[in-house]
């Protein structure tokens, strides 16, 4: 082994011994602390082993290729979202939350990132030097959560499917990224995927496992797309065939993906509900998706209109059948077209969620079997 990679795997035990005095004693490593070790790391790095430029040729054709599958991952994502159900995400927009959490995790996604690079830059091709740094920075992505003291073997368990398994299979893709084009792409898909549920208002439902599973499965996508670009480098497939095409699917998928999040987070006019009772039927049946104008002003809603508010923690979707104003303050009761007579409840304005202007029919038949299950 020579002598220059032998300094840098006693820099990534020096690295890996932080970590987990970290995680067996006290978590001294929060987010702003974790930046400062970072660059100190960096700075440490530059001093004993020197700083190499990204220069790689395809960096701008690889994250090209990534963003496409980013745009059309969420897609499906979000389309799945229709079938299954959302729920609003833990958006961070208070300025307090960009300070505290969005802008450290970033800077921490940048500087790992260019420190990976520049730690496998001058592996030399080392085989150990690669799967030590890759397992350097697993545990760097993980070191908050391996707490083991009075922890259940549940707990473990749920430690390793959500933590662990995705940390392992984010970083062998950030890995190899790094060494065959660089840390741009990196930065551009890690971000996306470790900030989106922080960002958009909201989240397929998929529950624990099956994001789990996504977060582990989606790298791996990453990583294939990578290597099958790779492979077809070797063969001179010119990328100008392709250069075209790609730039359409990348403007078609982002409309798509708009057009998703707009309909369906009920933070903009319009949003999607699907329907999990027959008490409006023949109108409106079991499974279909009803389009509700949130937007609607209260005093436009007449009798006959159909009107979407919540009770006792449920969306109700019945017709307008009586309108009372007492001292300019709504009372509206409401009744089922299947039901035999009103709702023994009056709707007040600020339980109201907006008219109803039209439906999709049995697109959410699949969210009522699986909320029924």
């Amino acid at each position: 082994m020579k002598k220059g990679n032998k300094k840098i795997i006693i820099y990534n035990f020096v690295l890996i011994a932080i970590v987990l005095l970290n995680s067996f004693i006290s978590s001294i490593l929060n987010l702003y602390s974790m930046c400062l070790l970072l660059i100190i790391a960096i700075f440490a790095f530059k001093m004993f082993f020197g700083i190499e430029k990204d220069n790689h040729r395809y960096a701008k054709d690889v994250s090209l290729n990534i963003i496409i599958i980013l745009l059309a991952s969420f897609l499906l994502y979000y389309l799945a979202g229709l079938i299954i159900g959302f729920y609003e995400a833990n958006t961070l927009y208070s300025l307090k939350s960009i300070v505290r959490f969005i802008i450290p995790f970033i800077m921490i996604i940048i500087l790992k990132e260019y420190l990976r690079y520049q730690i496998i830059n001058k592996s030399q091709d080392s085989r150990l030097l690669i799967v030590l740094t890759c397992i350097t920075f697993i545990l760097i992505d993980i070191t908050n959560s391996l707490h083991f003291a009075n922890t259940t073997k549940y707990q473990l368990f749920l430690i390793f499917a959500l933590t662990i398994l995705p940390a392992i299979s984010r970083n062998i893709t950030a890995t190899y990224i790094s060494y065959k084009v660089g840390y741009k792409p990196n930065i551009i898909w890690l971000m996306v995927v470790l900030l989106y549920t922080s960002l958009l208002p909201i989240v397929p439902a998929t529950g624990d496992y099956i994001g789990s599973m996504i977060s582990f499965l989606f790298p791996v996508l990453i990583c294939y797309n990578v290597y099958q670009f790779f492979e077809k480098r070797k063969k001179n497939i010119p990328l100008s065939r392709k250069s075209k095409l790609s730039w359409v699917g990348l403007a078609i998928s982002t409309m798509f993906v708009i057009i998703i999040v707009y309909f369906t987070s009920g933070y903009f006019k319009y949003y999607t509900v699907a329907i999990a009772t027959g008490s409006m039927k023949p109108n409106i049946n079991i499974g279909d998706v009803v389009i509700i104008d949130q937007k609607y002003p209260v005093k436009d809603l007449k009798v006959g209109q159909i009107l979407a508010h919540k009770y006792e923690n449920k969306v109700i979707v019945h017709r307008i059948a009586k309108i009372i104003i007492s001292d300019g303050e709504y009372f509206i009761y409401t009744k089922g077209d299947a039901n035999n007579g009103m709702d023994d409840y009056a709707i007040k304005e600020d339980m109201i969620l907006g008219r109803v202007d039209k439906k999709i029919p049995y697109v959410g038949l699949p969210t009522v079997w699986l909320n029924d299950l």
